[in-house]
């Protein structure tokens, strides 16, 4: 979901429009300590601990990972790791706990909301004849059995907290599982995967259109890596 100005619809007329290394934060002033087994020219078994409160606490493998490689590699690594980490800190999009809730909340309504659809024959010439007749198809004779998502999964950048800081606002990507019914055999030939798969998320639009949570959200469709076959439907925030 993002928001975005109003744009044509692919689908024709019908369609819509910080982490670093070394001590952790909660760590009292102290000393990092190597204890090991073996006596000299013995291969021993080394762990790594530091000072906490007082007492000896181990290191968790990332922060012995980073130390280890350290003193290794030397003060030109360890610097260098400082800088790219202060790096991604600042390019990385910040998502306040309250924002991740909001997001949250955001799909499990999309959830409750396509939860509600049934099982239904989308024909092309009635939800997206345009988008069906450039892919070389006739829209008369290109429909698809309609069935709910199998899946509804949250995808992309933002799940795994490396989305990049820019001048837009953050987005969320939701992917939507067909179930294979919905589908046949040679699917993937001469465009017939793409036509299904842009009935299929123009019935999920237009489904949307129709219930009290998203019927005033302003809705618009994109092409997936400028890719006119693979549409995308991109929801406003309320």
């Amino acid at each position: 979901m993002s928001s975005g100005d109003e744009a044509g619809s692919p689908l024709g007329s019908s369609g819509l429009e910080d982490e670093s290394t070394g001590q952790s934060d909660d760590m009292d002033e102290g000393s990092m300590e190597m204890a090991g087994t073996g006596g000299p020219g013995q291969q021993g078994n080394a762990s790594m601990t530091h000072r906490q409160h007082g007492k000896l606490t181990p290191l968790l493998p990332e922060e012995a990972d980073a130390l280890q490689s350290n003193a290794v590699l030397g003060a030109d690594h360890t610097v260098m790791q400082l800088e790219v980490n202060e790096l991604l800190a600042e390019a990385r999009a910040q998502v306040t706990g309250a924002a991740r809730a909001a997001l949250d909340a955001e799909v499990a309504q999309l959830r409750k909301a396509l939860a509600l659809m049934r099982p239904h024959d989308v024909r092309a010439c009635d939800m997206a004849p345009g988008f069906v007749r450039e892919l070389g198809l006739d829209p008369q004779s290109t429909s698809l059995p309609f069935q709910p998502p199998v899946a509804i999964a949250t995808i992309g950048s933002s799940v795994a907290h490396c989305a990049m800081a820019g001048p837009a606002p953050p987005s969320l990507d939701v992917a939507l599982v067909i179930p294979p019914d919905c589908m046949f055999k040679k699917a993937y030939l001469n465009h017939r995967y793409h036509a299904r798969r842009g009935l299929y998320l123009a019935a999920v639009a237009a489904h949307l259109r129709s219930t009290k949570a998203f019927r005033s959200r302003r809705m618009r469709w994109e092409a997936c890596q400028q890719d006119p076959s693979r549409p995308v439907l991109v929801l406003s925030p309320p």
